[in-house]
């Protein structure tokens, strides 16, 4: 049998190690590709309570819900939670994604009753624009800043796929900055808006849960 010289082996299992590089990147950019997305809300939100904690044990949470009674909410493990602090209108910046509920004004222009400030992994949340329900003719817009303008009010234009909508923001319109919570601010007295969908055996069960902290009530 031949003896193959030790340059010529060293070389083989270079070039073996080399030629496998292209591959090695090519399958993770299929991985990456194929990746799926950060994962946004669900198109159906569910149904929409607002009110305020009466108690929260073994994850369930009991609301009394400002429409009148109470309403026991279960949370599992895909509930998000997320927080509503107080902010002003002049958070919003350039760089902000926001949501803003709001109401005709005059011509395409609506004038917004609430907005909410997103914190940077949560951007891209409802976003696009569909009708709500907290007053008549009302509708909730979420959408990056493509133009903003100082005075008062404010001229904000979100923009969304396949769209975008000019709103009108009086400096004291309601303000809330969005951040990802935690079950501890499920505390007695505090302001909730869950939206909630049911189980197989006909029990709520909460989709997104946003509680107010520090005296805010979520926009949404």
């Amino acid at each position: 049998m031949p003896v193959i010289p030790a340059k010529l082996v060293w070389r083989r299992r270079t070039l073996g190690r080399i030629s496998m590089r292209p591959i090695l990147s090519a399958a993770l950019l299929l991985l990456l590709v194929g990746a799926p997305a950060r994962a946004e809300p669900p198109e159906d939100f569910g149904t929409r309570y607002r009110g305020t904690v009466e108690s929260f044990d073994n994850d369930v949470f009991t609301l009394r819900l400002r429409s009148g009674g109470t309403m026991a909410i279960r949370m599992n493990d895909t509930t998000r939670l997320l927080t509503a602090s107080p902010a002003t209108v002049r958070d919003i910046k350039p760089e902000s994604y926001v949501s803003a509920v709001s109401v005709p004004e005059s011509g395409t222009t609506r004038r917004a009753e609430a907005v909410t400030i997103y914190a940077p992994d949560l951007r891209g949340w409802f976003a696009g624009h569909r009708a709500w329900d907290t007053m008549p003719e009302a509708a909730l817009t979420g959408g990056w800043i493509s133009d903003l303008s100082d005075g008062d009010p404010r001229r904000v234009v979100l923009s969304y796929e396949g769209g975008s909508r000019t709103l009108s923001v009086p400096a004291d319109t309601k303000a809330t900055q969005i951040v990802r919570g935690e079950k501890a601010l499920l505390s007695p007295g505090a302001d909730v808006t869950a939206f909630v969908a049911r189980d197989e055996a006909g029990k709520p069960v909460a989709e997104i849960v946003a509680v107010g902290r520090r005296g805010a009530v979520p926009s949404l």
